[in-house]
């Protein structure tokens, strides 16, 4: 499956927003995302709150929610997909989107380039 991906050196902020529905009644206070690099067990989590934003008739709420990370200096640079997306409500029971795969979002991690940065200079 093809993914938006987004290039991130380590020390970099990553965010993103989600929107999602809950059907049957939860009130979902928070959201983590993990993204694994395949076949390694490395790994990086994202969280954050859940936001209500409107109710339906049919009992169905809509949420956003903004998921951060920092990527860690010792993160191994390659391609990190979402392997778990979930949610925890004000009960801390945690619930399981149908399909994490609908989190298209591909996390590329490449080295921190290299920079040289000039402090002063003269002559002799």
């Amino acid at each position: 499956m093809q993914g938006k991906a987004r290039t991130f050196s380590p020390g970099d902020r990553i965010a993103i927003d989600i929107g999602f529905t809950c059907e049957g009644g939860g009130k979902m206070e928070s959201v983590e995302a993990i993204f694994a690099r395949r076949g390694s067990g490395e790994e990086i989590l994202l969280l954050g709150d859940a936001r209500k934003e409107s109710s339906g008739e049919d009992k169905r709420a809509v949420y956003t929610a903004r998921l951060e990370a920092m990527v860690d200096p010792s993160t191994t640079p390659r391609e990190y997909r979402c392997a778990r997306l979930s949610a925890r409500d004000r009960f801390d029971d945690d619930w399981g989107f149908t399909d994490p795969a609908g989190l298209d979002l591909v996390i590329r991690v490449e080295p921190a380039p290299h920079r040289l940065e000039v402090k002063a200079s003269d002559f002799i």
